[in-house]
């Protein structure tokens, strides 16, 4: 039999799984607009995409309704760290799938985090192919939010946080009995 290679054993696999999570999340906070707009001379609308003064360049991808995007070498710099993170985080998915020797196994073993996980993963690195790939085909740009569940990892990493999240979700249909009955009451008011 192979050797078994124990993640839930190893610290140094999780702190470094926790690093780059953390450099991840600093990474998605520099993706920015330049916020610069240009100064058009010519009768135009915010549907033509200027990006220069006479309106001579349109372009969607880099002036969306007339505002700049990011620079290109920010651009290229975050395409690359993106592609970074997410060869890093499909490799610790492989990694901890191989450990477990099964799917099954592999999802019980922190039940509903590694689904989470699976999940996360899994399709921020089908949206980077895609991306990729097929760039102009359609506009990846609003599924991004996904790659933000990538700081949720942290969740499944440290037991208090993850007690206060249970506790939060609890709470959370209690919030809302409140939160009913107030409607209920400003309803009733508006009505007498």
């Amino acid at each position: 039999p192979l050797p078994e290679f124990r993640t839930d054993i190893a610290s140094w696999f999780d702190v470094v799984i926790i690093t780059l999570v953390v450099l991840n999340t600093l990474a998605m906070a520099m993706e920015h607009f330049d916020g610069a707009v240009p100064v058009v001379t010519v009768p135009h609308t915010a549907e033509d995409n200027c990006c220069d003064a006479l309106c001579e360049v349109r372009s969607p991808e880099d002036c969306p309704r007339g505002i700049r995007t990011m620079d290109e070498g920010w651009m290229l710099a975050y395409e690359v760290m993106d592609g970074c993170f997410d060869a890093a985080f499909l490799l610790e998915l492989i990694l901890r799938l191989t450990a477990a020797w099964s799917f099954r196994r592999y999802f019980c073993e922190n039940f509903p985090f590694q689904a989470m996980d699976f999940n996360i993963v899994s399709t921020s690195s089908a949206l980077f192919v895609i991306e990729l790939f097929l760039p102009k085909v359609f506009n990846v740009a609003i599924f991004r939010i996904f790659r933000v569940g990538r700081v949720f990892r942290l969740i499944s990493k440290f037991r208090r946080l993850r007690l206060l999240v249970a506790k939060a979700v609890r709470s959370f249909v209690n919030i809302l009995h409140v939160l009913f009955v107030m409607v209920f009451w400003h309803f009733l008011c508006a009505i007498l």
